[in-house]
């Protein structure tokens, strides 16, 4: 089962968050038929944001993640809550097959240039919105960014998607954010830098049977950790055929009639899921009322 904690250490002003997400980011995989790199990337920024969702307080409270790239994967859409629920659209997943010098997955050749979005949705009258510049197109550093740019919290982000070289599914999957509180100090930092300093890679430290528990292990003291929750993490779409409806009528009265003149009915699909809903020519004489 996937999951993650979250918690902080007892004696400093430093927070943590661990996700352990392979059956999550396998059936992002799936639903879009990503290649490789696509999976790579959309699994990064997935896995990046459930951890955003998961720092949120209210149930209602949903954080939306949109890479937007001139790189060939396009733009990667992800949004999750505080309850672990999580879903990805990607503009273009069957994107090519890059490696890097050291044989591993090139995702920032399919991301290239363009920004970082957030967007934190409270429930206030507007939702915020913080954007960055992709600086990295390796995912994790262009979160460690823009938590510095836009949220002004020094942050270390660390995220890993090993993908089988022959069949293409997730052998494993996993992150962690671990952020400085306000009033840290300049040891705070360096206590932190010299912490981080030798953490291995995400994918290995999973290969290895590392559970979420064990990688903030793997970082800090066991007595210093204090582990203060624990969120199962699922890949959940909430679309319905009543949105679709709402969907459609927001299409307008004219292309609605044309619709039902030249074909009868519809079918949409969902961006996040892959499911369909067909309306009937009925349904759609229905829906035109409403228009």
């Amino acid at each position: 089962m996937d999951y993650m904690i979250r918690g902080n250490l007892k004696n400093r002003p430093i927070r943590f968050f661990v996700i352990s997400a392979k059956d999550t980011i396998e059936k992002m995989r799936q639903i879009h038929e990503a290649m490789p790199n696509a999976s790579a990337c959309a699994g990064r920024s997935l896995m990046a944001t459930a951890l955003i969702g998961y720092t949120m307080k209210n149930d209602d409270d949903i954080v939306t993640t949109i890479l937007n790239c001139d790189g060939e994967i396009g733009k990667v859409t992800c949004t999750a809550n505080n309850k672990g629920q999580v879903k990805c659209d990607i503009i273009n997943p069957k994107t090519n097959i890059y490696l890097n010098e050291l044989g591993k997955l090139d995702v920032k050749k399919v991301v290239g240039n363009g920004t970082l979005r957030v967007i934190k949705d409270i429930g206030l009258r507007e939702p915020y919105v913080g954007e960055t510049d992709i600086v990295s197109g390796e995912i994790a550093q262009d979160y460690t960014y823009y938590f510095a740019m836009s949220e002004q919290t020094p942050s270390v982000v660390s995220l890993g998607v090993l993908v089988d070289k022959d069949k293409f599914d997730i052998m494993y999957a996993g992150g962690l954010i671990i952020q400085l509180l306000p009033g840290n100090t300049e040891e705070d930092i360096e206590y932190l830098e010299e912490k981080v300093s030798h953490l291995k890679y995400m994918t290995t430290l999973l290969s290895e049977g590392k559970t979420p528990e064990d990688i903030i292990k793997e970082i800090f003291n066991d007595e210093e950790i204090e582990i203060t929750d624990k969120q199962d993490v699922v890949y959940f779409c909430n679309c319905s055929r009543e949105k679709i409806e709402k969907v459609v009528i927001a299409l307008g009265k004219k292309e609605l009639e044309d619709i039902i003149a030249t074909d009868h009915k519809i079918t949409l699909k969902c961006h996040f899921c892959g499911k369909e809903y067909t309306l009937s020519e009925e349904e759609l004489n229905n829906l035109l009322k409403e228009a």
